[in-house]
């Protein structure tokens, strides 16, 4: 569920001559995120309030702890910041897995090892999906104009899924930090389509 991720606040500033003047800005809010295995905390990130579901299943998806929708049985908001994720019965992650704090980066910041850097999922093998270069470079754009809350601060990325013709499909702020890229974004992308409305925001 998309909340408020926007504060207004009024800042400070003195003109040339000396004087003060109170001006309105908005600010975009970022607060921590845990993400839970039923009740063992996996993972802490910090993210603007909204679709906090989504961005919770997209860092399973990412790290190669899933693979399929349907390896997760529920994803539901807890009160304060809190995401948590019930795995179908009989799916268990290593005792040991733990993340810790993300850092906001590319996803290659913070890894242990360059082995952990490479993700297992299968390359894109079909030869049928071509991309003309007209809506490769359509795309910024269109992306640019889903993004509401950046029109607004100017301080916070997005991240979109488009069909092969260019079509975007869905748009989400400040996701990038969090949902890390893979070595086949239709894995997620597929993984997203095939996500009920039950487990989405």
């Amino acid at each position: 569920m998309k909340e408020s991720s926007i504060d207004s606040q009024k800042i400070i500033r003195r003109k040339h001559d000396g004087e003060l003047e109170y001006l309105p800005d908005d600010l975009t809010i970022e607060e921590p995120l845990e993400i839970c295995i039923g009740r063992k905390a996996l993972a802490t990130t910090m993210r603007t309030p909204g679709h906090d579901e989504e961005l919770a299943a997209g860092f399973l998806v990412s790290e190669a702890l899933v693979r399929e929708r349907e390896e997760i049985a529920n994803i539901s908001p807890d009160c304060d910041n809190r995401v948590i994720i019930d795995l179908k019965d009989g799916m268990k992650l290593n005792s040991t897995t733990r993340f810790g704090t993300i850092s906001s980066s590319c996803g290659l910041c913070g890894k242990t090892s360059i082995d952990a850097i490479r993700q297992n999922f299968p390359p894109i093998t079909s030869k049928e999906i071509r991309v003309d270069i007209e809506s490769l470079l359509s795309l910024p754009e269109k992306l640019r104009s889903a993004q509401s809350d950046f029109a607004r601060t100017g301080g916070i990325h997005a991240a979109g899924i488009f069909t092969v013709d260019g079509e975007l499909k869905i748009a989400r702020e400040d996701w990038i930090a969090s949902v890390r890229p893979t070595s086949s974004s239709g894995q997620r992308s597929r993984f997203f389509r095939d996500c009920p409305e039950s487990t989405r925001g």
